[in-house]
């Protein structure tokens, strides 16, 4: 999960991950400390409900504006060193070379930042919107998810309609030993944002099935 506090000194108690691993609950935050502790399930329980709540209370606006803000800048810096470099060309050729490198390094750090080449400040904004995004969307699902996960033997398709056209990593995550596929929030690092739009459409799916279309009887002439 990615950081969704606007100011660096709430990073201290955002929770970026925890992981469980013999006995222990092993908690990242996005200052960089872990914490490690002995594992319960109402420990567990408590991460997840704070986990969600981070999600819940972040909203994607900030973001994406950061993120054209930023662009704008860097489209500004750009003609503004273009405009110094072009002004003093006849001047110094020494101060023109100079300029000109800025320019050249300026650009290839937007152009990667626009393609998403390289972890740039308009690269990570927008990263960090798409990030909530999902989070948001797998809240929305996620007692969907759970609920036709679960194994009835009544509805033994149920789980495999659940997962259709999802690759063997995404079944692995979930899967538990009794044939069920339940999903946390803690979990959603490693499901795109095209899977869980996927398990939306199964679910979907699952409650609204496509229904044959009504015969049309022709009269006879």
């Amino acid at each position: 999960m990615y950081n969704y506090e606007l100011y660096t000194f709430d990073r201290k108690s955002f929770i970026k991950h925890y992981e469980v691993k013999d006995g222990v609950i092993e908690i990242e935050f996005w200052d960089g400390t872990i914490e490690r502790e002995p594992f319960s399930i109402e420990r567990e329980e408590q991460l997840l409900a704070m986990e969600k709540a981070q999600v819940q209370s972040a909203k994607t606006g900030p973001f994406v504006r950061r993120g054209v803000l930023l662009l704008f800048l860097d489209l500004g810096i750009l003609s503004v060193l273009s405009r110094m470099a072009t002004s003093i060309i006849i001047q110094e050729s020494v101060g023109y070379i100079m300029h000109f490198s800025l320019i050249t390094t300026r650009f290839w750090f937007l152009l990667s930042d626009l393609t998403f080449q390289e972890p740039g400040t308009v690269h990570k904004a927008f990263k960090i919107a798409k990030d909530l995004k999902k989070n948001k969307l797998f809240l929305e699902i996620e007692e969907k998810v759970n609920q036709y996960g679960k194994r009835d033997d009544s509805k033994v398709d149920n789980v495999d309609n659940l997962l259709h056209g999802l690759n063997s990593s995404v079944r692995e995550l979930g899967s538990k030993d009794d044939g069920s596929y339940q999903l946390n929030i803690n979990q959603v690092d490693r499901l795109t944002l095209k899977e869980l739009k996927q398990l939306r459409k199964n679910i979907s799916n699952i409650e609204q099935p496509d229904k044959e279309l009504p015969k049309v009887h022709q009269k006879k002439r």
